[in-house]
Protein backbone atom coordinates (compact mmCIF):
# COMPACT_ATOMS: atom_id res chain seq x y z
CA UNK A 1 0.00 0.00 0.00
CA UNK A 2 0.99 3.89 -0.40
CA UNK A 3 1.50 4.38 2.77
CA UNK A 4 4.57 2.53 3.24
CA UNK A 5 6.48 5.13 2.18
CA UNK A 6 5.13 7.49 4.82
CA UNK A 7 7.38 7.53 7.57
CA UNK A 8 5.58 9.76 9.62
CA UNK A 9 2.37 8.68 9.16
CA UNK A 10 -0.21 10.28 12.23
CA UNK A 11 -3.87 9.46 11.11
CA UNK A 12 -5.23 6.32 8.89
CA UNK A 13 -8.50 5.89 7.59
CA UNK A 14 -9.10 3.07 5.88
CA UNK A 15 -13.06 2.24 6.99
CA UNK A 16 -15.51 1.20 4.40
CA UNK A 17 -13.46 -1.25 2.57
CA UNK A 18 -14.16 -4.98 2.18
CA UNK A 19 -10.88 -5.57 4.43
CA UNK A 20 -11.04 -9.45 6.20
CA UNK A 21 -7.34 -9.31 7.15
CA UNK A 22 -4.64 -7.01 7.83
CA UNK A 23 -1.10 -8.08 7.71
CA UNK A 24 1.28 -6.99 10.83
CA UNK A 25 3.57 -5.82 7.91
CA UNK A 26 1.36 -3.78 7.14
CA UNK A 27 2.12 -1.28 10.23
CA UNK A 28 5.59 -2.16 10.42
CA UNK A 29 8.08 0.90 11.63
CA UNK A 30 4.66 2.80 11.55
CA UNK A 31 4.83 3.73 15.19
CA UNK A 32 3.84 7.40 14.70
CA UNK A 33 0.68 6.20 14.12
CA UNK A 34 -2.27 8.01 16.57
CA UNK A 35 -5.47 7.43 15.11
CA UNK A 36 -6.22 3.96 13.20
CA UNK A 37 -10.20 3.75 11.46
CA UNK A 38 -11.25 0.43 10.67
CA UNK A 39 -15.10 0.97 10.54
CA UNK A 40 -17.43 -0.71 8.54
CA UNK A 41 -14.88 -3.45 7.42
CA UNK A 42 -15.21 -7.70 7.73
CA UNK A 43 -12.34 -7.61 10.29
CA UNK A 44 -12.58 -9.88 13.42
CA UNK A 45 -11.18 -10.48 16.51
CA UNK A 46 -7.67 -11.42 14.90
CA UNK A 47 -7.03 -8.07 13.57
CA UNK A 48 -5.27 -7.01 17.20
CA UNK A 49 -2.52 -8.85 16.97
CA UNK A 50 -1.79 -7.25 12.98
CA UNK A 51 -1.62 -3.85 15.33
CA UNK A 52 0.82 -4.39 18.19
CA UNK A 53 3.71 -2.39 16.92
CA UNK A 54 1.00 0.59 17.32
CA UNK A 55 2.62 1.84 20.18
CA UNK A 56 1.96 5.07 20.42
CA UNK A 57 -1.91 4.31 18.68
CA UNK A 58 -4.42 7.05 21.06
CA UNK A 59 -7.84 6.18 18.70
CA UNK A 60 -8.83 2.82 17.35
CA UNK A 61 -11.92 2.67 15.59
CA UNK A 62 -13.73 -0.97 14.68
CA UNK A 63 -16.88 0.17 14.76
CA UNK A 64 -18.92 -2.34 12.35
CA UNK A 65 -16.87 -5.32 11.68
CA UNK A 66 -17.43 -8.91 12.27
CA UNK A 67 -15.90 -8.98 15.96
CA UNK A 68 -16.97 -11.77 17.72
CA UNK A 69 -14.07 -12.62 20.10
CA UNK A 70 -10.86 -10.85 21.97
CA UNK A 71 -8.14 -12.00 22.45
CA UNK A 72 -6.42 -12.41 26.22
CA UNK A 73 -4.98 -8.49 26.83
CA UNK A 74 -6.33 -7.23 23.29
CA UNK A 75 -5.20 -3.59 24.08
CA UNK A 76 -1.96 -4.09 26.03
CA UNK A 77 0.15 -2.86 23.09
CA UNK A 78 -1.26 0.02 22.96
CA UNK A 79 -0.92 1.91 26.42
CA UNK A 80 -1.40 5.09 25.48
CA UNK A 81 -5.19 4.72 24.08
CA UNK A 82 -7.71 7.26 24.57
CA UNK A 83 -10.86 5.96 22.56
CA UNK A 84 -11.76 2.62 21.55
CA UNK A 85 -15.02 1.86 19.57
CA UNK A 86 -16.30 -1.97 19.16
CA UNK A 87 -19.83 -0.94 18.21
CA UNK A 88 -21.68 -2.70 16.33
CA UNK A 89 -19.79 -6.11 16.57
CA UNK A 90 -21.10 -9.52 17.27
CA UNK A 91 -19.19 -9.77 20.86
CA UNK A 92 -20.74 -11.91 23.63
CA UNK A 93 -17.94 -12.47 25.94
CA UNK A 94 -15.35 -10.22 26.94
CA UNK A 95 -11.99 -10.85 28.43
CA UNK A 96 -11.62 -9.88 32.37
CA UNK A 97 -8.04 -8.03 31.17
CA UNK A 98 -10.09 -6.14 28.81
CA UNK A 99 -8.25 -3.05 29.72
CA UNK A 100 -5.39 -3.36 31.15
CA UNK A 101 -2.69 -1.51 30.94
CA UNK A 102 -5.07 1.03 29.60
CA UNK A 103 -4.48 4.00 32.21
CA UNK A 104 -5.11 6.66 29.32
CA UNK A 105 -8.79 5.47 28.02
CA UNK A 106 -11.12 7.74 28.42
CA UNK A 107 -13.95 6.37 26.18
CA UNK A 108 -14.71 2.77 25.64
CA UNK A 109 -18.18 2.32 23.08
CA UNK A 110 -19.30 -1.20 23.49
CA UNK A 111 -22.37 -0.49 21.57
CA UNK A 112 -24.46 -3.11 19.73
CA UNK A 113 -23.24 -6.27 20.61
CA UNK A 114 -24.81 -8.91 22.21
CA UNK A 115 -23.07 -8.79 25.94
CA UNK A 116 -25.13 -10.41 28.22
CA UNK A 117 -22.71 -9.82 31.65
CA UNK A 118 -19.39 -8.49 32.32
CA UNK A 119 -16.75 -10.04 34.09
CA UNK A 120 -16.59 -9.21 37.84
CA UNK A 121 -13.16 -7.47 37.56
CA UNK A 122 -13.07 -5.80 33.54
CA UNK A 123 -12.86 -2.55 35.00
CA UNK A 124 -9.62 -2.05 36.90
CA UNK A 125 -9.46 0.00 40.26
CA UNK A 126 -9.29 3.48 39.63
CA UNK A 127 -9.82 3.13 35.93
CA UNK A 128 -9.63 5.94 33.93
CA UNK A 129 -12.35 5.83 32.22
CA UNK A 130 -14.92 8.82 31.32
CA UNK A 131 -17.27 7.62 29.03
CA UNK A 132 -18.65 4.06 28.89
CA UNK A 133 -21.51 3.02 25.64
CA UNK A 134 -23.22 -0.12 25.81
CA UNK A 135 -26.58 0.63 24.33
CA UNK A 136 -28.16 -2.20 22.46
CA UNK A 137 -26.76 -4.95 24.37
CA UNK A 138 -28.76 -8.39 26.33
CA UNK A 139 -28.66 -6.94 29.88
CA UNK A 140 -31.41 -8.38 32.19
CA UNK A 141 -30.07 -6.21 34.58
CA UNK A 142 -27.95 -3.27 35.14
CA UNK A 143 -23.84 -5.41 35.53
CA UNK A 144 -21.74 -4.06 38.53
CA UNK A 145 -19.52 -1.39 37.17
CA UNK A 146 -16.57 -1.72 40.11
CA UNK A 147 -14.01 0.46 39.25
CA UNK A 148 -15.31 3.21 37.72
CA UNK A 149 -15.08 6.18 40.40
CA UNK A 150 -14.24 8.47 37.44
CA UNK A 151 -16.83 7.72 34.80
CA UNK A 152 -19.13 10.25 34.08
CA UNK A 153 -21.61 9.37 31.30
CA UNK A 154 -22.84 5.73 31.61
CA UNK A 155 -25.33 4.64 28.52
CA UNK A 156 -27.34 1.51 28.54
CA UNK A 157 -30.08 2.16 26.30
CA UNK A 158 -32.07 -0.44 24.65
CA UNK A 159 -30.70 -3.22 26.32
CA UNK A 160 -33.27 -5.51 27.86
CA UNK A 161 -32.81 -4.37 31.24
CA UNK A 162 -36.19 -5.20 33.53
CA UNK A 163 -35.16 -3.75 37.38
CA UNK A 164 -34.09 -0.80 38.74
CA UNK A 165 -30.08 -1.09 39.29
CA UNK A 166 -29.42 -1.96 43.21
CA UNK A 167 -28.01 0.91 45.49
CA UNK A 168 -24.75 -1.89 45.49
CA UNK A 169 -24.34 -1.53 41.72
CA UNK A 170 -24.11 2.37 41.28
CA UNK A 171 -23.18 3.78 44.66
CA UNK A 172 -19.41 3.64 43.99
CA UNK A 173 -19.96 6.00 40.75
CA UNK A 174 -19.36 8.89 42.21
CA UNK A 175 -18.23 10.78 39.40
CA UNK A 176 -21.63 10.25 37.53
CA UNK A 177 -23.17 12.94 35.83
CA UNK A 178 -25.37 10.96 32.65
CA UNK A 179 -27.10 7.93 33.29
CA UNK A 180 -28.78 6.56 30.84
CA UNK A 181 -31.31 3.62 30.87
CA UNK A 182 -34.13 4.91 28.44
CA UNK A 183 -36.19 2.28 25.90
CA UNK A 184 -35.59 -1.04 28.48
CA UNK A 185 -38.15 -2.71 30.19
CA UNK A 186 -37.80 -0.92 33.70
CA UNK A 187 -41.27 -1.24 35.38
CA UNK A 188 -40.27 -0.09 39.06
CA UNK A 189 -38.21 2.88 40.31
CA UNK A 190 -36.59 3.06 43.41
CA UNK A 191 -34.68 6.33 42.84
CA UNK A 192 -33.39 6.18 46.67
CA UNK A 193 -30.51 4.15 44.95
CA UNK A 194 -29.17 6.85 43.49
CA UNK A 195 -28.92 9.22 46.71
CA UNK A 196 -24.96 8.96 46.63
CA UNK A 197 -24.55 9.91 43.16
CA UNK A 198 -23.94 13.39 44.19
CA UNK A 199 -22.89 14.53 40.91
CA UNK A 200 -25.26 13.14 39.14
CA UNK A 201 -27.19 15.61 36.67
CA UNK A 202 -28.93 13.92 33.45
CA UNK A 203 -31.32 10.97 34.28
CA UNK A 204 -33.13 9.03 30.89
CA UNK A 205 -35.78 6.97 31.44
CA UNK A 206 -37.80 7.40 28.30
CA UNK A 207 -39.56 4.62 26.60
CA UNK A 208 -40.18 2.05 29.54
CA UNK A 209 -43.10 0.85 31.11
CA UNK A 210 -42.86 2.79 34.22
CA UNK A 211 -46.35 2.24 36.43
CA UNK A 212 -45.46 3.68 39.74
CA UNK A 213 -45.53 7.31 40.99
CA UNK A 214 -42.56 8.15 42.39
CA UNK A 215 -40.81 11.19 44.12
CA UNK A 216 -37.63 13.27 42.83
CA UNK A 217 -36.45 14.72 46.41
CA UNK A 218 -33.63 12.38 47.08
CA UNK A 219 -32.00 12.43 44.25
CA UNK A 220 -31.81 16.70 43.88
CA UNK A 221 -30.04 18.50 42.49
CA UNK A 222 -31.09 16.39 39.26
CA UNK A 223 -31.29 18.96 36.30
CA UNK A 224 -32.99 16.02 33.69
CA UNK A 225 -34.76 13.24 34.60
CA UNK A 226 -36.68 12.16 31.18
Amino acid sequence: MVFYTISQLQILDLSNNNLTYLSSKLFAKKDSLTDLILSNNKLTGSVLPALRGLSNLKYLYLSNNRISTLPPLPFESFPLLHKVTLSNNSLSVLPDDLLKGLHQLAVLDLSGNSIAQLPKEVFPNNSSLQYLHMDRNMFSEMPMLAGLQNVLELTLCCSRIQHWPSEVTVSHLESLETLDLSRNLIVNLELNTLKYNTKLKNVLLTNNPICVNMTLSVVMPLKCIN
